[in-house]
């Protein structure tokens, strides 16, 4: 069945939700699923303030990807996560079940500063603020905790307003067809909700996904090469636009997030296992702000002028980049920005065989079919927690599909970065194209490799250039 804003009021329930003013201290958790559903069997989270004890659901999705033996080695087995918001400071104690203890953990991204204690099975931080944090448990590697701690809702729609599709706390099943949206919809998700299925717009709506809820593509096998099963798809139009705050997408088939129109992403937390599930690929002007990825290909397509992301967290899973400039790209990009990105773990390694040289950069590229990234293209101020396996790795070829070698990169710059220690691979930037495929005109400024500056008398150190590269720059 296909649901229509027609179908509105059909086992959809409304939960009241109080919207805070001002500083007034506050914290909202939201209701467990029927029967326990998808509950985390590793972790109890309670949310503390005032001297009143909240708890929060914590969730588990198990790792049903259908990678090889090879890949799902280095991958988590579960996520394990938990949503609440608030406002004021509140302290979060996490109980480990099943007899586990730990003397430490550490609360990632370390940018933030924020210091856990543990003792026995019991583990506390307090929070002042906002964020999405890994609590990092030694034991625990497989079964990795994640708190999203969100401000407070502003904007709370009516369950019975026009054009609102809501969706109350429990489970929901939109069916095999998913939801298409024919006219202009906010689809809110309540916290609480966990909404099995995928959404599609038709062209030239406004759509907008709000709340604290959870859309789930769980009940989909991975789709290869169905390109429509991403988990929210708005195709291109003139008109359209999208917004997308503050829920939580998980378990996608494909893509988790794909607009070909002005889009906002805000304080949104994105999983996923099968490969080929990217994280973000959005339209010209588009933003990105506060978001979490733990996607199992790239997190950001950069493919759309005037493009900007920011203040984001990363899990980098074993495929994908964490910054794709191109993958079969036909158009220019330019004047776009990622700026302020914490990596706080790599599960990848130098892959043997046909993977060997398979986008295994931070900054990746390949297949060009004409498209051309800068000039006016900034990646800067990048902070890695671990040693990256590779930092680029930008080909430009000819030959085999979509190898068309035209295009290229020219006027890029990658600023501000630093890592504990020099990457497992030499990055590869290879100039192969045609007439027109190149790179050249990059600046490197102030990247941080441990102790170490890159700089034009170590830079061959570091990157091996290949072909058409010209005129890079070191500051």
């Amino acid at each position: 069945m296909k649901w229509h804003l027609a179908n509105l009021g059909l086992s959809i329930a409304a939960a009241a939700t109080r919207i805070v003013a001002g500083d007034e201290p506050h914290v909202a958790v939201y209701p467990p699923l029927p029967n326990n559903t998808y509950q985390s069997r590793h972790y109890e989270v309670i949310v503390e303030q005032g001297g009143r004890q909240f708890l929060s659901y914590v969730y588990q999705s198990d790792n049903h990807g259908d990678l090889d033996a090879y890949h799902l080695e280095k991958m988590t087995a579960a996520n394990h996560f938990t949503s609440f918001s608030f406002q004021g400071r509140v302290m979060v104690h996490i109980h480990l079940l099943g007899g586990a203890t730990a003397a430490t953990a550490v609360v990632r991204p370390l940018s933030s500063g924020l210091r856990a204690t543990a003792n026995g099975n019991q583990i506390t931080l307090a929070l002042e603020k906002p964020g999405q944090f890994y609590v990092e448990v030694p034991g625990k590697a497989k079964h990795p905790l994640f708190i999203f701690a969100d401000p407070p809702e502003r904007e709370v729609p009516s369950a019975q307003a026009h054009g609102v599709l809501y969706f109350g706390p429990g489970l929901h099943d939109l069916g095999k067809a998913g939801a298409e949206l024919t006219s202009d919809t906010t689809v809110y998700l309540a916290g609480g909700a966990y909404v099995k299925g995928l959404f599609k717009a038709r062209p030239g709506v406004k759509v907008a996904f709000r709340g604290r809820g959870i859309l789930s593509g769980i009940a989909f096998p991975h789709y290869t090469n169905d390109w429509s099963h991403h988990l929210i798809d708005v195709p291109p139009s003139a008109r359209g636009e999208l917004t997308v705050e503050g829920i939580t997408l998980t378990d996608s088939p494909k893509a988790c997030l794909e607009s070909a129109v002005k889009t906002r992403v805000e304080n949104v937390k994105f999983f996923s296992w099968h490969q080929n599930t990217d994280g973000v690929f959005v339209g010209n002007g588009s933003t990105v702000k506060r978001c979490f990825f733990k996607v199992n290909d790239d997190v950001i397509k950069l493919y759309s002028s005037r493009m900007t992301v920011t203040d984001s967290v990363v899990w980098m899973q074993p495929t994908g980049a964490a910054v794709q400039l191109s993958w079969n790209l036909r158009q220019p990009v330019t004047d776009a920005c990622v700026s302020g990105m914490d990596i706080i773990r790599f599960d990848r390694h130098e892959m043997p065989g046909r993977y060997k040289f398979i986008n295994n950069a931070v900054v990746a590229s390949r297949n060009f079919c004409g498209g051309r990234t800068g000039p006016g293209v900034v990646i800067e101020n990048l902070r890695f927690e671990e040693p990256p396996l590779q930092l680029f790795g930008m080909k430009i070829k000819q030959g085999g599909k979509y190898n068309e070698g035209r295009g290229g990169i020219h006027g890029v710059t990658f600023r501000n970065w630093t890592m504990p220690s020099a990457p497992r691979m030499k990055s590869l930037i290879d100039g192969n194209g045609t007439e027109t495929g190149a790179i050249e005109n990059l600046v490197f400024e102030n990247i941080m490799i441990g102790p170490t500056k890159l700089t034009a008398a170590n830079a061959d150190e570091f990157i091996t250039r290949t072909n058409k590269t010209a005129n890079f720059t070191y500051r």
